[in-house]
C-alpha cells in the first residue's frame, strides 16, 4: 500500500521523486526480509512504519491535513490537496505493517537472540530513514507541508479559541 502511495504521490509532487524511491527501496528490502521470516525484516517493518506514522501524525501534520481534505470533500464537492489523500493510505498500509510485523514476530515465540535482531532490524530501518530524510533544513515549506498553523487548504491561520 506504501509503496503504491509513494509512487502515486510524485504525480502531485514532482519534486519528491526521488526521496520516494529511495524509500519504496528501503520498503522493498523490508518486504524481501519479512518473505524470508526474517527477525531483522520484522523489526525494520515495524520500526520504520510507526517512525513514518508518528512524524505524521505529530510532526508534519500530513495525516490530519489528509483527514481534514477527506472531511471537507463532502462540502466543498472536490479535493483541495489530493496529495494528502494518499498520506491516508500510507498511514492506513503502515498501521497494518506494525501489526503484521508484531504479530508475525510474536507468534514465533522469540528468545532473546531473536528480540536482538529485531532491535537490529529496527535501528538499521531508521538509519535509513535518516540517511534519506530530507532534515527539514529547506527555508521555503514544501507544496504538501500542513502545519498547526496552517490548514489543509494551503494557508487559512487556524483561529485560536
Amino acid at each position: 500500500m506504501f509503496i503504491a502511495a509513494l509512487a502515486a504521490s510524485v504525480f502531485f509532487e514532482p519534486s519528491v521523486w526521488l526521496l520516494h524511491t529511495l524509500q519504496a527501496l528501503i520498503y522493498v528490502g523490508v518486504i524481501v526480509l519479512v518473505r524470508q521470516n526474517s527477525d531483522f525484516g520484522f523489526g525494520a517493518g515495524f520500526t520504520i512504519a510507526a517512525l513514518w506514522n508518528s512524524a505524521n501524525l505529530f510532526a508534519t501534520g500530513f495525516i490530519r491535513g489528509g483527514i481534514d481534505v477527506l472531511l471537507e470533500s463532502p462540502r466543498t464537492e472536490h479535493f483541495a490537496k489530493p496529495g494528502l489523500l494518499l498520506v491516508l493510505v500510507g498511514a492506513a498500509g503502515h498501521f497494518l505493517m506494525i501489526a503484521g510485523c508484531l504479530v508475525c514476530f510474536l507468534r514465533r515465540g522469540p528468545k532473546l537472540r531473536q528480540w536482538g535482531a529485531f532491535l537490529g532490524g529496527g535501528i538499521l530501518g531508521f538509519c535509513a530513514l535518516l540517511i534519506i530524510s530530507p532534515l527539514r533544513t529547506h527555508a521555503l515549506p514544501l507544496p504538501l507541508d500542513v502545519t498547526s498553523r496552517q490548514d489543509s487548504r494551503g494557508g487559512a491561520e487556524y483561529a485560536e479559541k
